[in-house]
């Protein structure tokens, strides 16, 4: 007789995926519909995946001080999340993170490297 011994603490596998990167021009927060049509799109083969999680993750560049970047990645992450609605996904699936100038992927030593920052980062999660 073969019978699986898996402890009570056990936690299935997840995996996860940047799936959209999405960057913003200077001291703006809309997103055209060409842009929310193609993050629709890029979510959608996931929508049936078990235990889904999207997570909205939104970064600002250096310039301003701490509390507008956190504001203005927050008015980012939001629209993203606004614009993920079409996809009839419930709250308790979206996570929206604005984390202001945390986290660069580049110096803020240029105007290139400062648009690099202005990000917003479109990552999926599942378990089998």
């Amino acid at each position: 007789m073969d019978f699986l011994l898996i402890p009570k603490n056990y936690i299935r596998p997840t995996k996860d995926s940047l799936i959209y990167l999405l960057h913003f021009s200077k001291n703006t927060v809309q997103i055209t519909d060409s842009i929310k049509n193609e993050m629709i799109e890029r979510i959608k083969p996931f929508i049936e995946k078990p235990n889904l999680s999207i997570y909205i993750n939104s970064y600002t560049d250096n310039s301003g001080t701490p509390i507008l970047n956190i504001e203005k990645s927050t008015q980012r992450a939001n629209a993203v999340a606004d614009a993920l609605k079409a996809l009839n996904l419930s709250t308790e699936q979206l996570f929206v993170n604005g984390y202001g100038e945390e986290n660069p992927i580049a110096p803020n030593d240029t105007e290139e490297n400062k648009d690099l920052n202005r990000r917003v980062e479109l990552l999926v999660k599942w378990s089998d």
